[in-house]
């Protein structure tokens, strides 16, 4: 084989090799342009529109998203819930606090009030 016929043919090769590298990379640029548009479109909007409207819209067709708002709202209603509970027993134990805080301040009046009285009466026998 002549060398200008190699490399006529190795010329031909590059040019075959760089054409489907070129299609190959306007095919995945291609799938990527229409599956970004098909199916991540449509959850960014859905995702915009509920940070517009700061809570859950009848109008997201995805399914999968509506179960996960779903059961983000039921963690929500759950942990208000129990914030509401924990806060009920917190103003109780601060009654309860108050309570006792004022009954050992009675306590104690009444504890120096029978001491002062001993030591006048210890005083009074001497």
């Amino acid at each position: 084989m002549r060398k200008s016929d190699f490399d006529k043919d190795m010329r031909t090769e590059n040019i075959k090799n760089a054409a489907l590298s070129i299609l190959l990379l306007l095919a995945a640029v291609s799938c990527c342009y229409y599956f970004s548009r098909r199916f991540l479109s449509p959850i960014l909007q859905s995702l915009d529109q509920l940070k517009m409207e700061n809570e859950m819209a009848d109008f997201i067709d995805i399914p999968e998203i509506a179960d996960l708002f779903e059961f983000l709202a039921q963690k929500d209603r759950e942990h208000d819930a129990s914030l509401s509970v924990l806060t009920e027993e917190k103003l109780a134990a601060e009654d309860e606090k108050e309570a006792l805080s004022r009954e050992y301040r009675k306590i104690q009046l009444e504890y120096e009030e029978t001491k002062r009285k001993l030591h006048e009466s210890d005083t009074c026998r001497s």
